[in-house]
C-alpha cells in the first residue's frame, strides 16, 4: 500500500511536489496502481513497474548523473574504508559485492550529496578523468534499510549494473533482484 503524504514522497525523491501528483497520475493511468480512497493506494504490476523504471534508468539518467572521477592513491583503498564515516554510501560493482559476494568490483562507485572532502583527502585521491572511482551525487533523501546498511538502495545497485551492459554485473544484479526486489509468489 501507498499511505504516504505527496510531501512525503517529493521530500524522499528530492522532487517538487507537482511532480509526485504528476507521476501518480501517469501511474494510475499505466494501472500501476488502484486508489483505494482513505486507505491510500495499492501497489499492482511491480515487477513490470520495476523493469520500466530500471530501463528508463538506464536510457536517460545513468549516463547524465551528476558524476566526477577520480584516482585514489591506494588502488585497493574501498575493500577496508568504512564511507559511513563521510555521509557516502558504495553503489555499482561495490554494492554489488556487498550485497552478494559475487561480483570483484572493476569501477568504484560512491554516492554522495556533494563532494566528501574529508574522503578525498583520507583516501588522496586526484580529480582524474580515467580514474576508477567515480563520485555521484545523491538524489534522494531517505534512510537506509536493513539490506544497505553501506550500500546505496538495492534497486539503484540494481538498475546501476544493469545500465552498465557487462555480463558479470548483469549476474550480480540478477542476484540482487532475487535477492532483494521480487515479491514471493503470489504477490503483485
Amino acid at each position: 500500500y501507498v499511505i504516504r503524504p505527496y510531501r512525503d514522497i517529493a521530500e524522499a525523491a528530492g522532487v517538487a511536489l507537482g511532480t509526485v501528483g504528476w507521476g501518480m497520475a501517469d501511474m494510475k493511468g499505466h494501472g500501476y496502481f488502484i486508489d483505494l480512497g482513505k486507505e491510500g493506494k495499492r501497489l499492482q504490476q511491480r515487477a513490470k513497474l520495476l523493469d520500466e523504471w530500471v530501463g528508463a534508468y538506464a536510457r536517460q539518467l545513468y549516463h547524465r548523473r551528476k558524476a566526477r572521477r577520480f584516482r585514489a592513491e591506494n588502488p585497493d583503498w574501498w575493500k577496508t574504508a568504512d564511507l559511513r564515516q563521510f555521509d557516502a554510501l558504495w553503489g555499482g560493482d561495490v554494492a554489488g559485492d556487498r550485497l552478494t559476494g559475487y561480483l570483484k568490483p572493476g569501477e568504484i562507485t560512491v554516492y554522495a550529496k556533494g563532494i566528501p572532502g574529508p574522503l578525498l583527502q583520507a583516501q588522496r585521491m586526484r580529480a582524474d578523468p580515467e580514474g576508477e572511482v567515480t563520485l555521484i551525487e545523491t538524489f534522494w533523501n531517505f534512510p537506509p534499510t536493513d539490506a544497505e546498511k553501506d550500500t546505496v538502495p538495492p534497486l539503484l545497485v540494481y538498475a546501476d549494473l544493469m545500465a552498465t551492459g557487462d555480463p558479470r554485473a548483469i549476474e550480480t544484479a540478477k542476484l540482487i533482484h532475487e535477492r532483494y526486489l521480487a515479491q514471493p509468489d503470489g504477490q503483485d
